[in-house]
């Protein structure tokens, strides 16, 4: 079992909430990092969330980004199966990190024995699909750009700044490498999946994803939020959060208390 003040390189906000009885891994976007999930901490007392960082992001800038999906996933299993302390786990991944999400529950079960309660998915199609923006980095970075600022996640005037593009760019070319280097082989989860999306968001919605139902033998749920891609971290944050904690007390047979 890990210490309170231990802390591992996957888990940069740490392992320190021994109180709260369920445990909610989140894995951000592509060229995003932990910071995303700020907000996140302490939105629940009962719930302890878990940011997970990627090799080459925010606090692990240090060491090189990785392309190699399995690689990513193989290690994000292994240290929250370190993490696990018995606690009832939760995923959470929000476009890239969905995908993230997924195969690493999927490992976590297959190698760890450590069934996850219930993967939430949004800004991402179904592991069997392709993106319907049809962008592959082959298309070059000025085009990846234009992708990133119709999602919302930059500005014309960023883009044109030399050191976002010397510090940031390379993090971005490194996610959507490793997002193209992802094989689907069929593998299909014994958990319940719930997808969430956003009525603006042209990358994932709501018939895309919908789909995530075909990947699981338990049951699917979605929801639909307003805003555009990053829903979860702008205007529908709270929304977004007030279903977790629903689905995570509803898993665990409790009532939502009006504090929770």
């Amino acid at each position: 079992m890990l210490k309170k003040e231990r802390r591992v390189k996957q888990f940069p906000y740490g392992l320190t909430d021994k109180e709260k009885p369920y445990r909610l891994f989140c894995f951000h976007h592509a060229g995003g990092n932990v910071v995303v999930f700020r907000n996140w901490l302490g939105f629940s007392s009962h719930v302890e969330v878990i940011p997970v960082e990627i090799p080459g992001h925010s606090s692990r800038m240090n060491e090189e980004c990785v392309t190699d999906f399995n690689e990513v996933v193989e290690e994000s299993a292994e240290a929250i199966a370190r993490a696990s302390d018995n606690r009832p786990i939760y995923l959470y991944g929000h476009s890239l990190g969905a995908v993230i999400a997924f195969q690493t529950a999927y490992i976590l079960k297959s190698r760890y024995g450590i069934e996850v309660r219930k993967l939430f998915v949004a800004g991402r199609q179904a592991p069997m699909d392709e993106d319907v923006t049809g962008f592959k980095l082959e298309m070059g970075i000025k085009k990846m750009y234009e992708e990133l600022i119709n999602m919302g996640m930059t500005t014309e005037k960023d883009v044109e700044d030399e050191t976002f593009r010397k510090v940031f760019q390379p993090i971005l070319v490194s996610d959507y490498r490793l997002n193209e280097n992802y094989r689907y082989n069929g593998e299909k989860l014994n958990i319940p999946i719930v997808a969430f999306s956003g009525d603006e968001d042209h990358t994932a919605p709501s018939g895309v994803m919908k789909r995530w139902k075909k990947v699981t033998e338990k049951s699917f749920k979605h929801y639909e939020f307003h805003g555009s891609h990053f829903f979860p971290y702008d205007n529908g944050e709270k929304n977004v959060l007030s279903i977790l904690r629903s689905e995570i007390f509803v898993s665990e047979g409790r009532n939502v208390p009006v504090k929770a």
